[in-house]
């Protein structure tokens, strides 16, 4: 069944997107009393630290075993939370036979979204010439490129990123980051995990988590302080026209002969 994102976050106290009442996991995550708003939230810290579990929470693909998780003034597990998300976990996985464009053209039809999210995504990450290339010849940074724009296609409002950038070069970070930065100045949320404090610097964040073994260690306002040059000035003017004119001709690709992403599973990071 086909949907449409909302066009409005339901009103919230504080304008509270996400909000975490004690919400922890046994021997990964700390219970956490946490409230997020408008804007970039990054997570920061080294492998198993706890970023994935606390991702995993809000997207509502894991369950706390204590405390709860609301997604857009709605438990984190519900349809509307889900309406108004998109995750994007450390493994998604495609068919490898299927093309880029028949996968894309999968997650037009699921999410609702019309011909120009579509010619967005692939402007924005950059698919155009890879549009007929079958997954199976795909590089990682591709990959995952393709997975971003799948997920981030028609910007519902709210989006949870873990370690988006593990497997982009700095043309795909850059790319990323801009679309990250431009959701955020529309009034969307963004939560994301990384490991360098460069990557954090490159979403901007309005705040920053750094994370230790399953524990909130700092709570900082604004991007790390070691990495105040920012992203690569040319990033900040988002992908070049070329490639919205080389995605012009796929903004309805063929959805009937791909089987779609398969669900992912959940990083233990």
């Amino acid at each position: 069944m086909s949907h449409a994102y909302p066009d409005a976050l339901p009103a919230a106290p504080g304008a509270e997107v996400v909000v975490l009442d004690g919400a922890g996991v046994d021997g990964r995550l700390a219970p956490l009393d946490l409230r997020v708003g408008p804007g970039v939230l990054a997570l920061l810290g080294a492998n198993g630290a706890g970023k994935s579990t606390l991702l995993a929470l809000m997207a509502g693909r894991l369950v706390p075993t204590r405390g709860r998780v609301w997604v857009v003034g709605a438990p984190a597990r519900s349809q509307a939370a889900a309406l108004a998300r998109a995750d994007v976990p450390q493994t998604v996985a495609f068919p490898g036979r299927a093309r880029v464009d028949e996968l894309l053209g999968v997650a037009r039809a699921s999410r609702g979204v019309g011909d120009g999210a579509v010619v967005d995504a692939i402007a924005r990450m950059g698919l155009g010439p890879l549009l007929a290339r079958r997954v199976s010849r795909l590089s990682g940074g591709e990959r995952q490129r393709l997975a971003l724009a799948s997920a981030l296609m028609g910007a519902p409002p709210v989006w949870f990123l873990d370690e988006p950038a593990a497997s982009l070069d700095r043309e795909g970070l850059a790319r990323l980051a801009a679309w990250v930065r431009a959701h955020a100045a529309a009034g969307g949320t963004v939560v994301v995990g990384a490991h360098r404090d460069e990557e954090v610097a490159a979403y901007a964040p309005r705040r920053l988590l750094r994370l230790e073994a399953g524990v909130v260690v700092g709570d900082e306002t604004g991007s790390p302080a070691s990495s105040a040059a920012g992203p690569p000035a040319s990033s900040a003017a988002g992908p070049p026209a070329s490639s919205a004119a080389a995605a012009s001709d796929a903004a309805s690709p063929p959805a009937s002969d791909a089987a779609g992403p398969q669900d992912p599973t959940a990083g233990v990071d």
